[in-house]
């Protein structure tokens, strides 16, 4: 049997032809022959590939992310900044009213049940007067102050530092979070009689005060989209 080289003597020639004369050119057109034909085919090609890669992708890329972001910076915003702190600012006043109101609800019935109770009587049936001594005792307190309850003056109390920022930033979130538990906790006591308290109770304006939330939230929502 023939052995390799005898069967592809033909393809083996071809390819060593083509390398010695590949290697003959190089050697007539690089520095050895005294030459810079190779260099500058090199500086050449690689100009071609630069031209071409920013013709045919670069330009194009970046005038497709051009188009986006423009498009983008022309769409109208949905919610301003302007919006959102005007409604957060609307459901900090609906809070802190619904807390006053309440406030002034407890002092109210505090005030009734006060009113009400039974007056102190002695065992004859007349009621009782203060004792010589508790009198006496009120007289000397009243008379004779403790010393060390006398404020410093003016002039010795150093002025206090005014409050950073952001200390009145997390003051004033902490106080919102506040009311609105003070919201939640009442509202799941005006549900245990919905009907009643619909009408005549709270019901409906703490129903009212988590729409404003939820309100408030959404627009939060959508200004970090937009960010």
């Amino acid at each position: 049997m023939p052995s390799a080289l005898a069967q592809n003597w033909v393809r083996a020639g071809l390819v060593w032809g083509a390398g010695l004369y590949a290697v003959v050119f190089l050697a007539r057109h690089s520095a050895l022959a005294g030459r810079d034909d190779l260099a500058r085919w090199t500086r050449a090609a690689l100009g071609a590939l630069r031209a071409a890669w920013g013709e045919h992708v670069r330009a194009p890329l970046e005038a497709v992310r051009a188009e986006l972001f423009a498009t983008f910076r022309r769409r109208p915003s949905i919610v301003s900044l302007e919006e959102y702190e005007a409604d957060r600012g609307a459901l900090a006043r609906m809070l802190e009213a619904f807390k006053q109101d309440l406030e002034a609800k407890g002092k109210a019935g505090a005030e009734g049940v006060g009113q009400a109770g039974p007056e102190t009587t002695s065992p004859g049936g007349a009621r009782a007067e203060p004792s010589f001594s508790t009198a006496s005792q009120l007289g000397s307190k009243t008379l004779d102050p403790d010393a060390s309850s006398v404020p410093p003056p003016a002039s010795a109390r150093l002025p206090a530092p005014a409050p950073s920022p952001a200390a009145s930033s997390s003051a004033t979130e902490a106080a919102l979070q506040q009311n609105l538990d003070l919201v939640m906790r009442s509202y799941e006591k005006e549900l245990s009689r919905p009907l009643r308290n619909l009408l005549l109770g709270d019901l409906a304006r703490c129903a009212l005060i988590q729409v404003q939330k939820l309100k408030v939230d959404t627009e939060s929502a959508m200004l970090e989209i937009d960010q």
